[in-house]
């Protein structure tokens, strides 16, 4: 009996071509944005790109971790593996995000027009939602927020895509990363984690962390000198000036900058250089504490981290690196701070000055009283360190000019004496000559920390900081909380409504 199909039931019974995620990703995704804004996927442009792609591709890796500087493509290389896994792999998926505002404007931004844009992609989506998308075969994508517990805690996802962890904000003792990757346990091996962030901050980052600990294998890549194909690793310190040209506008208008290679010592402009990392590859390395050297290869890595300096790409002038080092070898914290997260796609952390006591010393001034304000003080702020039993206490008067003196310090051992500290402690203000003109000045503003610990009591120190400051500060008294690694902006404003009793 001869059996005869139509061309549709051919495409249902057709044998699927197995695509890695870069060739999917050259085929049917759309760029949304950029100079190739509209124009297919040219991964010619960005070749670094094929490596965590198609690692995200193979059956035996669970996780991908790319560590990268700023705007490398990190957000195209998630999207990118997004899309395959809902072409390749049904079921259910999370994108975690840090904020409600971040995903707001991710979703609408890039990944919908992402998903608008591709004909493969655009088939598949049923309902555009706030907090998920579903699909036509009946899963969805959960858009879910490290602000949000309960999306962490309420769905089991196959694949989870993980973007900017290191802007998630701990809630207690619980990791919103962990969480996360907690949803997936139920799929065991079968499912798929990719992680895709810039460094903020010192080696605590957890991106950082991710390639350097935590991976089997850890992956760098290594570009090949269009003169001598010497193959290496690309150092930034070796961005020379020839001329000898030392300020930073010149640098980049001119675009004075090469690099030279170890080998042959030939300079590479910024088009020697794009040649060089489209003949390059991917090399195992290992993160030795203080620089990446070459490692074994594991074949059968389930998990794999990738670490993508800015220098790889074409994006990034040479000449835009070497004037941003020249500015990071200055005092400013915030600019060494941005070259090395923003640029080297590394960790950074801020040098500790030490000094001895005779030095300190210096510092004092001698014609200042103990506990007096200092002529021309403006306010006194005052800092309380709370101890499991007891606090801790500065206060600092403040000049026009934003600089301070520490006037007074010491212990307090209850509640009440730091009622009168606050509230009842006049200073005396020393006169233009030095002497006591009879002026009091009080504490304008304090700040109590509220990161406590258990106590003898019923409450912890955290709740006692806010029950107190809710019924004594007056405005006067803040509860604070530090951070553990550099924020966008240095103090934020949360209002605590409900207390765990």
């Amino acid at each position: 009996m001869k059996i005869r199909f139509c061309e549709a039931e051919r495409r249902v019974f057709a044998r699927r071509e197995k695509l890695t995620v870069s060739q999917w990703a050259g085929k049917y995704l759309i760029v949304q944005d950029g100079i190739y804004r509209g124009s297919p996927l040219r991964l010619d442009v960005s070749p670094f790109l094929r490596g965590p792609m198609d690692a995200y591709s193979r059956p035996g890796v669970r996780e991908v971790v790319v560590c990268g500087s700023l705007q490398v493509g990190k957000t195209l290389l998630l999207y990118a593996c997004l899309g395959w896994s809902m072409d390749y792999r049904p079921g259910i998926k999370m994108l975690a995000m840090p904020t409600r505002e971040s995903r707001d404007r991710v979703v609408e931004k890039k990944l919908r027009p992402m998903l608008q844009g591709s004909p493969v992609l655009r088939r598949m989506v049923a309902k555009y939602r706030r907090e998920n998308i579903l699909l036509k075969d009946g899963t969805s994508i959960e858009l879910a927020t490290a602000e949000s517990p309960s999306q962490r805690a309420s769905i089991t996802v196959q694949d989870l895509f993980v973007d900017e962890e290191d802007l998630y904000s701990r809630s207690g003792d619980s990791s919103p990363l962990e969480d996360f990757k907690g949803r997936t346990r139920s799929y065991g091996d079968f499912a798929k984690i990719i992680r895709a962030c810039q460094p903020k901050g010192d080696e605590s980052s957890s991106i950082w962390t991710g390639i350097t600990r935590q991976v089997d294998q850890l992956m760098c890549y290594e570009v090949v000198c269009p003169a001598c194909r010497h193959q290496h690793l690309m150092d930034v310190d070796r961005i020379v000036v020839p001329d000898g040209e030392a300020d930073p506008r010149l640098i980049r208008s001119r675009k004075l900058a090469r690099y030279r290679c170890p080998h042959c010592q030939y300079l590479w402009s910024d088009h020697a250089r794009d040649l060089a990392v489209a003949s390059g590859r991917w090399r195992p390395y290992v993160w030795t504490g203080a620089a990446f050297e070459p490692g074994p290869d594991i074949s059968d890595a389930r998990s794999i981290g990738f670490h993508l300096p800015a220098v790889l790409s074409r994006f990034v002038s040479l000449s835009d690196l070497a004037a941003r080092r020249i500015l990071a070898g200055s005092d400013d914290p915030a600019q060494q701070r941005q070259y090395h997260n923003d640029d080297l796609g590394m960790p950074w952390s801020p040098v500790e000055l030490q000094t001895d006591v005779d030095r300190l010393l210096e510092l004092r001034d001698p014609h200042l009283p103990p506990r007096t304000v200092p002529h021309g003080a403006v306010a006194l702020t005052c800092g309380i360190d709370v101890q499991k039993r007891g606090f801790w206490y500065l206060v600092r008067a403040w000049m026009p000019t934003m600089a301070s003196y520490v006037i007074d310090y010491g212990y307090l051992g209850s509640w009440d004496d730091v009622q009168a500290l606050v509230f009842d402690t006049y200073y005396p203000v020393q006169g233009p000559d030095g002497s006591d003109v009879g002026e009091r000045m009080p504490i304008w503003r304090a700040c109590i920390d509220s990161g406590g610990t258990e106590t003898e009591g019923v409450y912890t120190r955290t709740e006692e900081v806010y029950m107190w400051v809710r019924a004594n500060g007056c405005g006067v008294v803040h509860a604070c909380k530090g951070a553990s690694r550099p924020q966008a902006a240095p103090v934020r404003w949360v209002v605590r409504e409900r207390m765990p009793h």
